[in-house]
């Protein structure tokens, strides 16, 4: 099925759609702590208010109506505040504690070692590609995940005409109607071992979902943690994820956070409405 998300779920371009309203987050340049608040923040508990006793779709009567003779409807507010319940701050200290006692040096140190063994470079449909999986998977496991491989396949080159790869997917526990997904590209260019671009922003997202099951942390909105494939040849990964979603599951999105480059220096913290318009 065609991309028709309310945003933009690729991996690294920030390119928002025009349908909908969710936003899409992307984070770079050391935002570890960043990530994990706009984690907790963005899976606290929600409840759409709707004015008592009116459907969600009720407009007031226009005065061109009441003009003519009609009985004008009370005024009914067009648009309605979510009620949000805030985040524990007992939880937020409790994540941000286990942050400071283990970086994500070990990790990036670890991808660095799958490289330095295949050939310099972790692309995708390569052995560095499938190490690198392997160890992910390994640590969302040992934390109390259940991740799973999402299989696709890709334009390649003449020596190889089509590619097969995968993204990895784990969730938590939590709401599944207001879905909040964190995403990563885990592969790298071939032309390198891609530590910063984007072994960093996997490290990120890998110890916010490892952190996040040690502190006993369940969000009221399911996260989901995912480690897209096929970045670096056209963003292949994510947009197979987007196509595969149904109707209903594309409804259940509430937001994507992106995290690509977090050792970058020169960061930015970006957030694109699902109309197109650009917060900062």
């Amino acid at each position: 099925m065609a991309s028709v998300l309310p945003f933009d779920l690729r991996a690294s371009e920030l390119v928002p759609t025009t349908d909908g309203l969710p936003d899409m987050i992307t984070l770079r340049k050391h935002l570890l702590p960043s990530v994990l608040a706009l984690v907790l923040l963005s899976t606290s508990a929600c409840t759409p208010g709707t004015p008592s006793g009116s459907p969600p779709d009720s407009r007031p009567d226009s005065p061109s109506s009441a003009a003519a003779g009609k009985s004008a409807k009370p005024a009914i507010p067009s648009a309605s505040v979510p009620q949000v319940t805030p985040v524990s701050a007992v939880d937020a200290r409790a994540v941000l504690a286990a942050f400071k006692s283990r970086g994500m040096v070990g990790h990036m140190q670890a991808l660095q070692r799958v490289a330095d063994a295949n050939g310099g470079n972790r692309a995708s449909g390569t052995s560095g590609y499938e190490e690198s999986a392997r160890y992910v998977e390994a640590q969302l496991r040992a934390a109390g995940y259940a991740p799973v491989r999402q299989t696709f396949t890709f334009r390649g080159g003449r020596k190889k005409p089509r590619v097969e790869s995968f993204n990895i997917l784990a969730d938590t526990g939590g709401d599944a109607g207001h879905t909040v997904v964190v995403g990563a590209h885990l592969d790298s260019v071939k032309e390198g071992p891609g530590i910063n671009d984007n072994g960093s922003g996997v490290a990120a997202v890998l110890e916010t979902a490892r952190w996040m099951k040690e502190a006993g942390i369940t969000p009221a909105n399911r996260v989901r943690f995912a480690f897209w494939g096929g970045e670096e040849d056209g963003l292949y990964g994510s947009q197979h994820y987007v196509d595969e979603l149904s109707q209903a599951e594309i409804g259940q999105t509430a937001a994507n956070l992106n995290v690509d480059m977090a050792a970058s220096p020169n960061g930015v913290r970006s957030v694109h409405d699902g109309d197109g318009a650009d917060f900062g």
